[in-house]
């Protein structure tokens, strides 16, 4: 075949596969028609094909009838007579049939492109080592199909580049996080400062506003509640400071609190909530929540802690502001929307 025809490099390897299998074909019809039929040794010498030379059709009778041929013959026979179910499916192979029947119950991981652990493995199993690649004719090399193998220089490479990925992404990522721990710096300075003027405001008004003797009647009550009836009482001390909080309230704020909030106590101790908005402790003009006002009795316990002098038991029924976080958490309760049908602990002045 060679010293006949010039074949190119890249498709020798096809033609020789492809004349192989006919030619073992062509023996196996020859077998059938001119060599099975007769018993003799001369009968099958005499049967010879026009296509076959008489020097070649004699070595291949003798090779049929020699131990090792018969032998051989017998054992295929035998295998061939197990098979129970035949070919019926035309000219496509149980492999293709099998996969277009996975495919049809698993389209998920049907896959268009060619790789080393598609639907064909699935079925057939790993390709062997050396041979060719199943379903793509004579020839076809598993490097050709699938490309080749990475050597260790690529592997190493590849190691490489993904090492220095993950480390622009580390990079990254503590940047973000020396931002958030500067940010949470500016906020606690700025919340220093705003506690500190609150301190000098309330040293301020306690020299500007003069105590009201016992018996005399109070002018702040006197103009939110409209008569002169109502008692006067010493007002409170400068601080008023729970020690679940940091947070300092004026005295005048909660000298008011006091007086206007009379009859709110006089409704908690009928037994009927009072409809409350609490406000922000960041930024006290915005409202975070809608809820009822429960006790304002400092020994109530919420989350194993007293209210104290500074905080009213809230129950929060609408979240205006989810993400608003509690001052005092408990529990799982950590923000507002934590906390939907539950009771907090919320600053008197921010009520």
């Amino acid at each position: 075949m060679q010293k006949k025809f010039k074949i190119p490099e890249e498709g020798k390897r096809w033609v020789m596969m492809s004349i192989g299998k006919k030619w073992r074909e062509f023996k196996c019809m020859l077998k059938k028609l001119h060599y099975d039929p007769h018993t003799t040794y001369a009968e099958r010498i005499a049967d010879r094909d026009s296509r076959v030379l008489p020097n070649e059709w004699e070595f291949l009778v003798k090779y049929w009838n020699s131990e090792s041929a018969l032998e051989r013959s017998a054992k295929n026979k035998a295998t061939r007579a197990k098979q129970d179910i035949t070919h019926t499916a035309g000219t496509k192979s149980f492999a293709r049939v099998a996969i277009k029947k996975f495919s049809s119950h698993h389209p998920e991981v049907a896959q268009k492109n060619t790789s080393r652990d598609d639907l064909l493995v699935m079925a057939l199993g790993e390709e062997k080592r050396g041979n060719y690649v199943r379903c793509y004719g004579l020839g076809a090399a598993p490097s050709e199909v699938f490309g080749p193998n990475p050597t260790r220089t690529e592997c190493l490479k590849m190691l490489s580049e993904t090492k220095r990925i993950a480390e622009e992404e580390k990079h990254v990522m503590q940047n973000e996080i020396v931002e958030m721990r500067q940010e949470i710096l500016m906020m606690r300075a700025r919340l220093e400062t705003m506690e500190k003027r609150s301190q000098d405001l309330n040293t301020i008004e306690d020299r500007d506003i003069p105590s009201n003797p016992i018996g005399t009647s109070n002018p702040i009550g006197s103009a939110q509640n409209g008569n002169n009836n109502i008692p006067s009482a010493e007002p409170p001390s400068n601080e008023i400071q729970s020690s679940e909080s940091s947070f300092e309230v004026p005295r005048n704020q909660g000298y008011r609190a006091k007086v206007v909030g009379k009859d709110v106590h006089a409704m908690l101790d009928n037994g009927s909530g009072v409809e409350v908005y609490i406000k922000s402790l960041r930024k006290p003009h915005k409202y975070v929540a809608q809820g009822s006002l429960l006790s304002t009795n400092p020994t109530t316990k919420i989350g194993g802690a007293e209210l104290g002098s500074q905080y009213w038991e809230v129950q929060i029924n609408v979240p205006i502001e989810p993400n608003e976080p509690l001052l005092r958490s408990y529990g799982s309760f950590q923000t507002i929307g934590d906390a939907v049908g539950a009771t907090v602990a919320w600053p008197f002045t921010f009520v």
